[in-house]
């Protein structure tokens, strides 16, 4: 399938034999589904969390890194699929007047939102006045100066670098709340550390909007930046299961999806860190739950990290009778809803001993959960994986067979949403990095068809960075307050009171 040519392309890429071999074996074998039990639910997998829990926040953390892990290098196209669909429209009928109702609802209120004023300075820069084009209802030049290539181009920019909330004098992005916010979450008197993931070629955009809010701010940041590893790309198979090809036949690589995120995950140098999602954002004055209940899930984190390294260091210096084991089982048990066979009971407590120390020797998360509404997308989930093993997963809704009736009744009765609202322990108990790559089940990953030129197309894209990347974590569910969520997938999102400074 392969020429020499084609070998040394994939060789200047960075991926090795082994892992080509692993993508062309997926593709050809297609979408691998979960085997979803039930749903997780509050008191069968989710739990509520007192939250008293965070009155010690500041001295749980003495002693203790924290960073920010923010994926932001995803485009605002989304955003404005709306507008950008009347916009074309527009450009072939300039008398078009049938907007949908989002792009109405948008022209009715474009005052509200933040990127108001930068689309009137773009304006007014070409002598055009924003307020005349509304009043003549001259929707072509607005949607233009919006969207298009050589104007803001804010479908085809970054999520984070947008305009996001306005206040009475300023607006803030999306980058620039997460910096706020952290000011707002990092203990006091301490380096406010974020990395971001972004595109390479918006580095430098994301490092002035930092730059400029670092020096309005009386906090210290430390912020770190990385792009997605081109050796997490995957190649991509045609319909005849040969390889995607550009005009001048050379191998078509694509990004491999926020699953290869874990490489950079895996690079940060920090005891804990959160995880977030670059449009998950409060307007400053309403996200005072959020900052509590951040620093409530980060507690927790710790409590239980106490109390697992105390048990392993245990496991490492005695020599353990049957009741100073049952402890440990009953912890895992309780709080990990660990299952023995009876093959376990029949060991000796030395092997009993070492196996327990194996099922707590691994990363940790904490990961809230919301209440589902409408909001599309994956949720927590008791799932069996392929040696019949049930644990909780957050899965996403791509993984699972909805054409069979039992997987369909456990989508419908889930009452819960992943917001992407993880606190993570990366370090062992001897202060240690764990190897992320070695916790992960390579069987969850996504294959998809898309039409490329005409040309249906096989896609593949790794195991999700919170759904099977982090398949073999020690992972504690918990209930969310519905005010810590308030994602924006469209721009009208931004109208809603969770992003109105009021």
């Amino acid at each position: 399938m392969f020429s020499s040519k084609d070998l040394k392309q994939i060789e200047n890429h960075g991926i090795s034999k082994d892992t080509l071999e692993k993508q062309l074996y997926a593709l050809q074998k297609g979408v691998s589904y979960c085997e979803v039990i039930r749903p997780a639910d509050l008191n069968d997998g989710i739990e509520e969390v007192s939250t008293e829990a965070n009155n010690n926040f500041e001295e749980a953390m003495q002693g203790c890194s924290l960073s920010a892990f923010i994926p932001a290098s995803g485009a605002a196209t989304r955003m404005f699929k709306d507008l950008y669909a009347d916009f074309e429209k527009l450009k072939n009928d300039t008398d078009y007047n049938d907007f949908s109702e989002s792009t109405t609802l948008f022209f009715n209120n474009l005052q509200k939102f933040a990127l108001y004023d930068n689309l009137q300075a773009h304006l007014l820069k070409n002598g055009v006045n924003l307020s005349n084009l509304l009043k003549k209802k001259q929707y072509l030049s607005i949607l233009e100066a919006l969207l298009a290539e050589k104007s803001l181009n804010y479908a085809h920019i970054p999520k984070g670098l947008l305009p996001f909330h306005k206040y009475k004098n300023a607006y803030r992005t999306a980058v620039e709340e997460h910096l706020a916010q952290a000011d707002a979450i990092f203990p006091k008197n301490t380096v406010c550390k974020l990395h971001f993931t972004v595109s390479e070629q918006f580095m430098n955009l994301f490092q002035k909007q930092v730059e400029n809010f670092q020096k309005q701010s009386k906090r210290e940041f430390e912020i770190t930046y990385s792009i997605q590893q081109p050796s997490t790309d995957t190649i991509s198979l045609q319909s005849n299961n040969t390889p995607l090809r550009d005009k001048d036949g050379n191998l078509l690589f694509r990004q491999g999806g926020h699953g290869s995120l874990l490489k950079n995950l895996n690079a940060i140098d920090a005891d804990i860190v959160y995880i977030q999602n670059i449009d998950n954002l409060l307007v400053e004055n309403k996200r005072k739950n959020v900052i509590k209940h951040k620093q409530l899930i980060i507690n927790l984190l710790l409590n239980y990290q106490k109390k697992i390294f105390t048990f392993i260091k245990r496991l490492d210096t005695t020599v353990f009778d049957n009741l100073m084991l049952n402890e440990i089982e009953s912890f895992l048990q309780k709080h990990f809803y660990t299952t023995f066979t009876k093959g376990y009971w029949l060991l000796e407590i030395i092997d009993r001993q070492k196996y327990l120390k194996f099922l707590l020797d691994r990363p940790l998360r904490v990961c809230s959960m919301v209440k589902r509404t409408k909001e599309p997308g994956g949720g927590p989930f008791w799932m069996k994986n392929k040696i019949g093993h049930i644990s909780r997963q957050i899965v996403e809704m791509s993984e699972i067979n909805t054409q069979l009736p039992s997987q369909q009744h456990a989508v419908e009765t889930s009452h819960y949403f992943n917001p992407v609202d993880i606190v993570c322990g990366l370090k062992n108990y001897k202060g240690q990095k764990f190897d992320l790559q070695q916790f992960k089940d390579n069987d969850r990953f996504f294959v998809s068809q898309k039409n490329i030129n005409g040309k249906t197309v096989k896609i593949l894209e790794n195991p999700g960075l919170w759904n099977g990347a982090m398949s073999d974590w020690l992972s504690i569910f918990v209930v969310a307050p519905p005010d810590t969520f308030a994602p924006v997938k469209t721009i009208n999102d931004l109208l809603r009171k969770e992003h109105i400074f009021a």
